[in-house]
Parts: C-alpha cells; sequence; structure tokens
C-alpha cells in the first residue's frame, strides 16, 4: 500500500507499449535448449539500448512487460521523433538477435520485428514498495491496441511486422503529417474500455527494417 505521505503526482503523456514478436516462440526455443543466460541478455541489451536514448528523447521508463517495454514521452514528442525512436529500437533488436540470439536457436520465428501501442492522456506516477508506478487509462489503452494488432491486421505479412495501432485522435495529431507512414482506419472493441464500443484507431505501417538473418 502507499504511504500517507506519498505524494501522487500527475503528468500528461504520449504513452508507447512495444512487444517483441514472436517473443513466446524465441524465449522456448532457448530455454528448452537451456540457453537461459540468452534470454537474460536479449532484454538486459535492450534494457541498455533503452537507457541510453532516454536523454535524447526525455521519455521514462514506466515497466518491462515481460516481453517488452512501457515507455511515457513528453506531450511536445513530435511524431518524427516518434517515428524515429521505434524505427531506432526495431533495428537495435534486429542486430543483438543477428548477433547474440539467432545462431544459438533451434528454429527462427516465422514472423519477426516489433508492434507498438500508444495512447495520450494523464497517468497517475507515485511511490509504492520503494519503487515507481504508473497507473491510467492511457496506459490501459495503449495495451490494449497493441495487442489488438494480431486480430486487425488481416493482410498478408512477410517475414516482418513492425506495426503501430494508435488512437485516432493521437494519429491526427502526430502522425498523419509523417510521409513515409502508411495507415489505415480501423474499429477495435476494447473490453472494460469505452464502454464495449467501437474504438476508432489507425493501423500503421512503419518503415520496415530488413534483417538478413531471416530465412
Amino acid at each position: 500500500m502507499t504511504q500517507i505521505d506519498e505524494e501522487a503526482i500527475q503528468i500528461d503523456s504520449i504513452i508507447l507499449v512495444f512487444d517483441i514478436c514472436g517473443s513466446s516462440i524465441i524465449v522456448e526455443d532457448l530455454t528448452t535448449a537451456d540457453n537461459f543466460s540468452v534470454v537474460r541478455d536479449m532484454f538486459i541489451k535492450l534494457r541498455d539500448w533503452l537507457q541510453a536514448q532516454q536523454k535524447k528523447y526525455n521519455f521514462e521508463i514506466c515497466n518491462f512487460t515481460g516481453d517488452g517495454w512501457i515507455l511515457l514521452f513528453p506531450t511536445i514528442t513530435s511524431g518524427d521523433a516518434l517515428q524515429l525512436f521505434m524505427i531506432g529500437l526495431t533495428n537495435e533488436y534486429y542486430r543483438i538477435m543477428k548477433k547474440f540470439v539467432i545462431g544459438r536457436m533451434e528454429c527462427c520465428p516465422k514472423i519477426t520485428g516489433m508492434s507498438f501501442g500508444a495512447a495520450s492522456g494523464r497517468v497517475v506516477k507515485f511511490e509504492m514498495f520503494n519503487r515507481t508506478e504508473y497507473v491510467g487509462r492511457p496506459i490501459n489503452i495503449a495495451c490494449r491496441l497493441q495487442g489488438a494488432i494480431k486480430s486487425l491486421d488481416t493482410e498478408e505479412i512477410d517475414t516482418t511486422n513492425t506495426k503501430l495501432c494508435v488512437p485516432s485522435a493521437l494519429y491526427h495529431e502526430k502522425f498523419e503529417k509523417v510521409i513515409s507512414m502508411s495507415a489505415k482506419k480501423k474499429k477495435v472493441i476494447l473490453h472494460n474500455i469505452a464502454g464495449e464500443r467501437s474504438y476508432q484507431c489507425f493501423l500503421v505501417n512503419l518503415l520496415r527494417p530488413c534483417p538478413d538473418f531471416v530465412t
């Protein structure tokens, strides 16, 4: 429980959630072969990259989700900067996979890359059990939009899947004029959010890197 004298701070943020595509397959393959250290090192290297980028993009690391992170960006962050960050992160992931992971796996996943969800709004920051926690509706929305990408992506895809799902309002505010992106309007049911009504969003294709470790 929080202490009475602990202050809860409200922060307006852009929430960016990312998930490693095929992470369960990667982890299962490596742990089956007792390569637990490779799994650990993969996430540590991604964590180190995120920490190295914090000053440049001025974001806060909110939480590790098991196969990705929840990040909080200032609301003044441009769509171009967010795209550069997502592409940079994806390229770093491919670099780590190629150099440290793929050669130690028995079978490569069919789909590689990262999927992203985003939302904006006010979150509450406070201390609990000697660590910083964040709660708020935008976090729930961003996580659920990221999780909805598989059901929304009905097109044929290649071996990479680097996509972003974002609410309509945030898309028009930040991403509509990012010329290297393509997007399609979608509707999705976000259970226990928006009264079970259809939620309008955009499924965005980010600029796709071409990892040469994919076969």
